[in-house]
């Protein structure tokens, strides 16, 4: 009986390893969005500068003041959120347009540039005028991660090992299109996202969800002129015997635009 146990309980302990290994990358995301939109120029058309070509219009490096080293992440994902509408071809993207900026000297503008729009929601014309001569382009898109939160809860556990969590996160950012001649801002759009994640490990498949979700919307706003959109799906919501450990970070920049109310989701904190 006991050689028996002894073979019985890795044997359990690896199925239930194996289990955790096929939904380590999520079995499931779910999201539930917003965004509002506003056009600042009644006689422009965000389409057409975005499908111009040769290209009118380039994406500036991402900002995420709340998280810094999210902005790489930021802009990769906007950039594939572009293909869907055909305007990776038409529209710089934030890659290029750093290497751009760097080639031709103007980094120290940039950087100038971005430190003061995080901080006052204002781009710099003078500086902006830099960027868009460096980039050789009449407007500009910056994109923005102004806050994200997140939380996790575990659900099953075997043998002191958590088999299955649900993570949530809940994101706000904001898309704006400038005049880098005039200064002026053309189109802005803000949003708000929460996603669901059920995997056996963290991984940034919430985060990717919901960033992916907010542009693809953002970008329909613009293309199809919308004001608004909602998009809901019903999240799984943690029982009240689960722990939940919760992460937030800092506070949004003061440059962050007004962001609507979120989505109904699962005790997500603001």
């Amino acid at each position: 009986m006991v050689s028996i146990m002894r073979i019985a309980l890795p044997a359990a302990m690896l199925a239930s390893f194996a289990f955790a290994a096929c939904t380590s990358e999520g079995i499931y995301v779910k999201v539930a969005a917003q965004t509002q939109s506003l056009a600042h120029r009644a006689d422009l058309d965000p389409r057409l500068l975005m499908l111009a070509s040769p290209p009118a219009c380039a994406i500036l490096p991402a900002a995420a003041p709340s998280a810094p080293g999210l902005a790489p992440l930021v802009s990769q994902t906007l950039d594939r959120a572009l293909h869907e509408f055909n305007a990776a071809e038409t529209v710089r993207s934030a890659g290029q347009s750093a290497t751009r900026l760097n080639a031709a000297g103007a980094a120290a503008d940039w950087q100038g540039l971005a430190a003061a729009y995080v901080a006052s929601g204002v781009m710099d014309r003078e500086r902006l005028g830099k960027v868009g001569k460096a980039l050789g382009v009449r407007h500009v898109v910056m994109p923005m991660l102004a806050t994200m939160t997140s939380q996790h809860s575990e659900r099953f556990d075997l043998f002191g090992f958590t088999i299955d969590r649900t993570f949530w996160i809940t994101i706000d950012t904001s898309l704006q299109v400038w005049d880098v001649e005039t200064g002026e801002l053309e189109w802005q759009s803000t949003g708000t996202c929460t996603a669901a994640t059920e995997a056996a490990v963290a991984t940034r498949g919430s985060l990717v969800g919901s960033l992916e979700t907010l542009w693809k919307e953002m970008l329909t706003d613009m293309f199809e002129l919308r004001s608004q959109s909602a998009l809901r799906e019903n999240l799984p919501a943690p029982s009240e015997v689960e722990v939940t450990r919760v992460k937030s970070t800092a506070k949004p920049g003061p440059g962050a635009a007004p962001q609507p109310a979120a989505p109904t989701a699962p005790a997500a904190p603001h």
